[in-house]
């Protein structure tokens, strides 16, 4: 998964986060060897994705655990089960 922060505002006012780039196969893949559903792995790259195109990062141990932290509550409020555990 890429993401590519964006230029600020579209014409009609909206604000532009950006872009992600998730690669069907390797979200296939990387669900079967972690024995997960598909839907979960990519509502988890796409959390994580839009997050980052929030602002937030994992470089440091304290983003990293506030950035996992939020993804766990978004995901659970879409259904989605932890995907760290």
């Amino acid at each position: 998964m890429l993401s590519f922060a964006g230029a600020g505002r579209t014409p009609d006012g909206r604000r532009h986060l950006g872009e992600l780039l998730i690669c069907a196969p390797l979200v296939a893949r990387e669900a079967r060897a972690a024995r997960r559903p598909a839907p979960a792995h990519w509502a988890h790259l796409t959390v994580h994705g839009v997050l980052h195109l929030r602002g937030f990062d994992h470089e440091r141990d304290r983003d990293a655990r506030e950035m996992i932290a939020m993804e766990v509550q978004i995901l659970d409020r879409l259904g989605f089960s932890d995907p760290y555990r």
